[in-house]
């Protein structure tokens, strides 16, 4: 048996796939052989990787067990035969700095979705993606200067916020 994560739409279905709903604590099998991208119950071994998959910040999070045939199906997901959902990991459980700061390693794009981001946050989003800088509301000046490092158009957000701010 395996333990990992799995997210679910807000009515705990399926967002890609057959849409179907699950229950805590039910096991689910599938029928016929299992397939990555096709058919059986998809998870993730670490938490972080789920982002990769889909929208934590508009998902509800579970923590699994896998059981049955259990093979890789990329380098962070997995399918397995045999699924259940053990507990749902609320966001204040998960929404740690040290979380937060592992998704946005992965995709600086999810600053938008951080209620008041820490300086570190903020910079780990610039680095992944000098872009990320447009959802940062008044950036500081090392948060600025690494997201032109990172992507030199960035420069038009800054500006455009000075500008805002002139005219505020």
């Amino acid at each position: 048996m395996e333990k990992g994560y799995k997210a679910l739409s807000p009515s705990m279905a399926a967002i890609c796939g057959n849409g179907m709903h699950y229950e805590i604590g039910k096991w689910y099998e599938v029928d016929g052989e299992i397939k990555p991208c096709e058919n059986g119950f998809h998870f993730c071994k670490k938490l972080e990787d789920t982002h990769w998959y889909y929208n934590l910040f508009e998902s509800r999070l579970f923590e699994i067990e896998a059981d049955g045939e259990v093979m890789e199906a990329g380098d962070t997901k997995m399918v397995c035969s045999k699924i259940r959902l053990v507990r749902e990991i609320l966001p204040e459980e998960w929404q740690t700095e040290e979380n937060l700061l592992k998704i946005l390693k992965i995709d600086g794009w999810a600053i938008q979705y951080i209620k008041n981001p820490t300086l570190k946050m903020q910079l780990e989003a610039v680095k992944q993606n000098g872009y990320a800088i447009q959802f940062i509301e008044s950036p500081p000046p090392e948060v600025q200067l690494e997201a032109v490092k990172r992507n030199g158009w960035a420069i038009q957000y800054i500006i455009l916020k000075i500008q805002l701010l002139r005219c505020s």
